[in-house]
């Protein structure tokens, strides 16, 4: 959806107005993106063909600049949102290059990570730029970045120092947004657990010092009024996830009290997930997970070799235990 540049979006206006880097991360180096989202599996959806760029209809849709959905994941120590473009390949349309940013708001700070690429390599006016390290930078995280329009203006620009790094995947037609967790833990006060609100995807025409905002996929045209666009830390259900069974034994007199936890394998619990249990290599009985993650068996026998099993489900793996109890 276009946005116009208001003060509603000011994170969106600092971010997008490269000049207002006072220190940004190195530029991006090519790597190896190991997973993608699921056919269609998007955890925000936008419109097609609506990049209108400063917000004006009367400007041809551009491909290179219109998102089509946006989707999160936890890996790896990284928070990465996977942007899609509807034809990255195109390049730019109106200006040599782009740029295209990941909004969320954590514990109640206001994070922006943006990453530039641009259609004909490198340039004179572009590289001098960004020598300066006020301009031009090709990754840059803001958190809390203040008002363009502040009297007088903010001292802190509001740009840290982190490990974002961006790729541009024409193949695939995805801007991968990669943000270290300890980042976000050590600008926004506090574990990386629970949801992040105002979840949007951007792109703006980058002009090495200014830019204009094309697409966005907030429904609401908004920067930081919909809390709504949630997400759950750890959802990752548009990625196939490795899970975890651990087993635990309570040994009472003449019985024994079978406990298996079921994670994902970064110790995400799963909750409501069938466990078969297998008691001397025969199938027994099939039990959910708690809202722990935890499914229980009693009244085992003493001496018998017990296997928890979870089957792969879309978007998890399969994972097996077993204990001799």
């Amino acid at each position: 959806m276009p946005l116009a540049r208001t003060r509603a979006s000011l994170a969106a206006a600092a971010m997008v107005a490269a000049g207002l880097g006072a220190t940004t991360a190195g530029p991006a180096t090519a790597h190896e993106i190991k997973d993608w989202p699921a056919a269609g599996c998007q955890t925000i959806s936008d419109a097609a063909g609506d990049a209108h760029v400063n917000n004006t209809s009367q400007i041809p849709n551009d491909p290179d600049l219109d998102i089509t959905g946006l989707t999160l994941r936890v890996a790896d120590g990284l928070l990465i949102g996977y942007i899609k473009v509807a034809d990255l390949k195109a390049g730019p349309a109106y200006t040599d290059g782009h740029r295209f940013t990941m909004d969320f708001t954590f514990n109640g700070h206001v994070f922006s990570a943006s990453g530039s690429a641009y259609k004909n390599g490198t340039g004179v006016i572009r590289d001098t730029l960004a020598e300066t390290g006020q301009a031009g930078g090709t990754t840059a995280l803001g958190v809390d970045v203040p008002s363009l329009t502040a009297v007088p203006p903010a001292t802190d620009k509001g740009f840290k120092e982190s490990g974002l790094h961006v790729s541009f995947d024409q193949t695939r037609d995805y801007v991968v947004v990669e943000l270290p967790i300890a980042d976000i833990v050590k600008y926004g006060g506090k574990a990386f657990t629970g949801t992040i609100t105002n979840v949007d995807a951007r792109s703006t025409i980058d002009n090495y010092a200014v830019g204009t905002i094309a697409d966005t996929t907030n429904p609401n045209n908004t920067q930081t009024t919909d809390p709504k666009v949630a997400w759950t830390i750890g959802d990752n259900k548009c990625f196939t996830v490795a899970t975890k069974l651990a087993l635990s034994v309570k040994k009472y007199v003449s019985t024994r009290t079978v406990t298996a936890k079921l994670t994902t394998a970064t110790g995400q619990v799963l909750a409501g997930r069938p466990v078969v249990f297998y008691l001397n290599g025969r199938k027994f009985t099939t039990v959910r997970t708690a809202a722990n993650g935890t499914a229980v068996l009693k009244n085992v026998k003493p001496g018998t070799t017990v296997k928890a099993q979870f089957a792969a489900v879309s978007g998890y793996l399969g994972s097996t235990a077993q204990t001799k109890v």
